[in-house]
């Protein structure tokens, strides 16, 4: 097994101040100033959540997060709600807040472990000990993601195979799991199965949702991404989520393309 590629281990993208979430550097979107981007958000509501509601007994299910606009780079306050208590099943909600107004709102639906018959779709990706390294194309100084590719296995316009690995935290002194890791990675389908030329256009998330067949595990997530588009100012990018032991889930983007100024 390859050790994991060279990341910066004491990288955050949030210090939490009191009941705000203070965005770091690393947090910073790609697409426009003063923005927020969507991994960050992402990571940080699924910390928000991991350490906010008690799993024992349960498995997530299905995770959705709709952004509300932009993200602005200010600091961010958090409200959780159970929406649906239950002993089978359960919907949790995480809000951030900029200010008075919504920047961005995940869901989760929680399911109780039972014994079931397994029919697990199996492990189609080559360990991540026999990939290739890449520079990823959203990397940049501290960042905490390195890439090892699987070219070979990408057969669409628009597809893009890639082991990620994050070294740090999402938010300081909060260890990070498989489980934050992969929903910070997931919301990677845009920009790895990238459909448009980055040089030339964006391609923001409006939203992510990911169905889960098993929780994650161990260090490294495979996201396989392959985005299409009719031409009409929106994208979808078709994810498969994995892990060394086999595929954990599958998820969808949802893409708001736009001309880049100049």
């Amino acid at each position: 097994m390859n050790e994991p590629p060279p990341t910066d281990t004491n990288s955050v993208y949030f210090v939490r101040s009191g009941n705000a979430y203070l965005p770091q550097p690393l947090a910073k979107g790609p697409w426009a100033p003063n923005t927020l981007s969507g991994p960050a958000i992402s990571g940080l509501i699924a910390t928000i959540f991991e350490q906010s509601v008690d799993l024992t007994g349960f498995s997530v299910a299905r995770y959705v997060l709709d952004f509300h606009g932009k993200p602005p780079d200010m600091p961010l306050t958090a409200e959780v709600k159970e929406i649906r208590p239950g002993r089978q099943m359960q919907l949790h909600e995480v809000t951030l807040y900029s200010g008075d107004r919504i920047a961005a709102r995940g869901s989760f639906l929680l399911a109780r472990i039972a014994e079931t018959p397994v029919t697990e779709p199996g492990m189609p990706y080559p360990q991540p000990d026999k990939a290739k390294m890449v520079t990823l194309p959203f990397n940049r100084e501290g960042s905490s993601i390195r890439g090892i590719a699987l070219p070979d296995m990408s057969r669409l316009p628009g597809q893009n195979i890639v082991w990620l690995h994050m070294g740090g935290n999402i938010v300081e002194a909060i260890p990070a799991t498989p489980f934050t890791r992969a929903m910070l990675i997931a919301d990677f389908g845009g920009a790895m199965g990238a459909c448009v030329p980055m040089a030339e256009w964006t391609f923001a998330n409006m939203d992510i949702s990911v169905h889960f067949f098993r929780m994650p595990l161990g260090e490294w997530t495979l996201i396989d991404s392959h985005s299409v588009s009719s031409g009409n100012g929106i994208a979808g990018a078709m994810t498969v989520l994995a892990d060394e032991h086999g595929i954990f889930a599958r998820g969808f983007n949802t893409l708001f393309i736009g001309k880049r100024p100049g």
